[in-house]
């Protein structure tokens, strides 16, 4: 039977195992840890015995090490892998992500931020009632119709009112909205993330997040982190990080416009609900329409399928909610309040409805929103149940 270590540390400096030692004897975690010298005999190691956690001291400079590193982080991908350096330059923490490395911590940081690393990799997240989380997509039918402003708030109101973290995925690779929108920016976010493949989970998601209020994570879209050469995300992987956001998050909402149909069918086909959010015109109607007609006809089932009409101003509009329902087919409309004046507040000042304009029309929309998800979820898992 293998043997079970909590830790292994990969250093020679004495003030690195020093204070790595300190750390560790401090925790009341009772940690089991052993030091190898080089990567040779980490290596043999590795080879007999399961070690959740290794941390290694990449030295001065990093980048030979990090060579070294690169195929035994490919090679022992049970492991979580803790690099420790004397700098921490955005150069160097995304060298350290493809190589496959879950943290880089400076070293001069190891009393107070190694234990919580520790634990975070030791020991992995699932989602908090033990069963995967809920992914709610919205896709948008023409550009400037309001769907990324209510891609956030949904995500702030589910947040909100779950009392757990929500994650927005923000895909909007040309223009971007949630880093703007939430007043927020990061280093690295979802092409990042995706370039990772098979080395995806639970703390690569958790370390390039940026944390965008009480309940609210973002991943930011490349047009975010690069607006002149945004990366180009590799949607094969899409499906890997969703299931490993749906252990970590409750609920994860993905703002979802102008992407390939196969990776919109991708996401529809992983969402408990799906928003297709449209105005009241034609050509906005045409587009909802072939969305629609397109994921449905890819089985997607229509009740999990909901077109919504934004900026909504009832009598006053040129098409009946009766004639865009019926040129859509869909067996149902949501409908958004026109309310430009709060909205414009919002992103000027960077701020949800649920901060700068509790009590509005759109807000409580928004809010109905969010109880489709709910009464979406007790249906799934009624079929769940149903067909065990």
């Amino acid at each position: 039977m293998a043997i079970i270590r909590d830790l292994i540390l990969v250093a020679e400096a004495p003030d690195t195992i020093r204070a790595v030692a300190g750390a560790v004897d401090r925790s009341s975690d009772e940690l089991r840890w052993e030091r190898c010298e080089t990567l040779e005999e980490l290596e043999l190691r590795l080879d007999h015995e399961r070690i959740p956690t290794v941390i290694v001291d990449i030295g001065s400079p990093p980048e030979r090490a990090l060579r070294d590193l690169d195929p035994i982080i490919n090679r022992y991908s049970e492991s979580r892998f803790i690099l420790l350096s004397d700098e921490a330059s955005p150069a160097l923490i995304l060298r350290a992500m493809q190589a496959g490395a879950r943290h880089l911590l400076r070293r001069d940081q190891i009393s107070t931020d190694l234990l919580p690393v520790v634990r975070r990799c030791a020991m992995g997240r699932v989602s908090r009632n033990g069963s995967l989380g809920s992914i709610i997509s919205v896709f948008t039918a023409g550009g400037g119709v309001g769907a990324s402003t209510f891609a956030i708030n949904l995500a702030n109101e589910l947040a909100q009112q779950s009392g757990q973290k929500a994650l927005l995925i923000d895909l909007d690779c040309v223009h971007g909205a949630a880093d703007t929108y939430l007043a927020v920016s990061a280093q690295f976010g979802i092409a990042d993330i995706l370039r990772d493949g098979d080395r995806i989970d639970a703390e690569l998601i958790e370390s390039t997040v940026v944390d965008a209020g009480t309940h609210l994570d973002v991943l930011l879209s490349p047009a975010a982190i690069n607006f002149e050469a945004p990366a180009a995300p590799m949607f094969d992987h899409l499906s890997r990080l969703l299931y490993q956001a749906r252990q970590l998050y409750t609920n994860t909402v993905i703002d979802a416009p102008r992407l390939p149909l196969n990776v919109t069918y991708t996401i529809a086909r992983s969402s408990i609900v799906a928003y297709i959010v449209f105005e009241m015109n034609v050509r906005s109607i045409r587009i909802a329409r072939n969305i629609y007609s397109a994921l449905t006809a890819r089985n997607v089932r229509p009740e999990f399928l909901i077109p919504v009409a934004n900026r909504y101003r009832g009598r006053r509009e040129a098409i009946s909610l009766d004639k865009a329902q019926s040129a859509i087919g869909c067996e149902r409309i949501a409908t958004l309040s026109n309310d430009f004046r709060n909205v414009l507040e919002c992103m000027n000042f960077g701020r949800t409805l649920a901060d700068q304009a509790p009590r509005s029309a759109l807000r409580r929309d928004i809010c109905v929103c969010v109880d489709c998800v709910r009464s979406a979820i007790a249906t799934r898992r009624q079929l769940s149940e149903d067909l065990q």
